[in-house]
């Protein structure tokens, strides 16, 4: 898939990305601390916990292609998703930073998530912790990101 995401951001003309976004997990820790009486596995869309938002975002069926089997526990799939989200978004943030000036620049779709999702686009977690797409487009733009300012 990456091949696919680099030849789509390498070759993209436009002149501002608007509502820019990949789905990430919220930390294993949000998920634990949020999730009330639901179970956290099986990470599926047909488990309650997954599913109760906009299930579109949960990338169970990319876990199992790039794994050959089903993760073996939410905090898994959560540093999977997590890391996935961060490797999508400084690829597409820095392909466009690349093109500036053609480019007039990004606008990423979300940055702080108002209700402890399983799975969101934010980049900063539902308890104000930075997720690791934040550090890597921070990282981008020649900043740090320490989670003090987040």
């Amino acid at each position: 898939m990456e091949k696919e995401w680099r030849n789509y951001w390498e070759k993209d003309d436009a002149l501002l990305r608007s509502e820019l976004g990949c789905p990430g997990a919220s930390s294993p820790g949000v998920l634990e601390k949020y999730a009330g009486e639901l179970v956290l596995m099986p990470v599926s869309k047909r488990n309650p916990f997954w599913s109760r938002t906009a299930d579109w975002r949960l990338e169970d069926s990319h876990f199992l292609t790039a794994h050959g089997r089903p993760p073996a526990s939410a905090a898994e799939y959560a540093r999977w998703s997590r890391q996935r989200q961060a490797a999508a978004l400084a690829l597409a943030v820095g392909c466009v930073r690349k093109r500036f000036p053609a480019a007039g620049g990004v606008i990423l779709w979300m940055g702080h998530d108002s209700f402890p999702c399983a799975v969101n686009t934010s980049l900063i977690d539902f308890d104000g912790a930075p997720k690791p797409a934040a550090y890597a487009i921070a990282g981008i733009f020649g900043g740090t990101l320490a989670p003090d300012n987040a």
